[in-house]
């Protein structure tokens, strides 16, 4: 849904650099900004967050540590909306998940594709991810879980 409106604003702004003068490559690199704004908005906000989010050089990477007492949610940690993103179209992620009751798991969901679980088991797991063009986002999905998360995303 908010690719779809992601792309209407695009167009529209597209079409108005072009009517403006603007170059082609002028014309990317605002849409791609246009995206990378979007994209901000889908990550969870830090009040409504469970833990604690610092973010690196960009909203794809960081690091979120939680402590967990029956939760059950779901909370976009990371990612973003872009052509290209600046830093690179790869990250590597580290989980450590721990629970004592409950479930949880750790899912890379790219564009419309079906997430991908990359950490619903006790224990520490990683992934390197290839970020293509349009939203990209790490998600943690919980089931009354009780215990801890850390995620480190480089």
């Amino acid at each position: 849904m908010i690719m779809r409106k992601c792309l209407a604003i695009g167009l529209l702004f597209c079409a108005l650099c072009a009517l403006a003068g603007c170059s082609d490559e002028e014309v990317v690199t605002q849409f791609n900004e246009v995206l990378q704004a979007a994209g901000e908005k889908v990550l969870t906000s830090e009040a409504d967050l469970q833990g604690t989010r610092t973010f690196g050089e960009d909203g794809y990477v960081g690091t979120y540590q939680a402590q967990y007492d029956g939760f059950t949610g779901e909370e976009t940690v990371f990612g973003g909306t872009a052509l290209e993103r600046d830093a690179g179209n790869e990250v590597t992620l580290s989980c450590t998940l721990t629970l004592a009751e409950g479930t949880a798991q750790v899912l890379f969901q790219s564009g419309d594709h079906p997430p991908e679980v990359l950490c619903d088991t006790a224990g520490s797991h990683s992934a390197t991810l290839s970020l293509p063009s349009g939203g990209n986002y790490i998600i943690v999905q919980a089931e009354n879980a009780t215990g801890s998360i850390q995620l480190t995303v480089e």
